[in-house]
């Protein structure tokens, strides 16, 4: 299934913002809630890209 436009954006914004929450907080004290307060949407929209938080990493 092709992604769009949109949803690589997405996909964009939610790694530039666990990298930098990872940087910043390290790995273990980053929730995947911290980083969709950040990045904004919802789990749902990052467990469409990502099985899980190692997914991300």
């Amino acid at each position: 299934m092709a992604i769009s436009e949109k949803g690589k954006k997405r996909y964009e914004l939610i790694v530039k913002t666990a990298l930098e929450l990872f940087l910043k907080n390290g790995y273990e004290k980053t929730s995947l809630s911290d980083i969709v307060a950040i990045s904004g949407g919802s789990l749902a929209s990052i467990y469409t890209f990502f099985e899980s938080k190692e997914g991300l990493f």
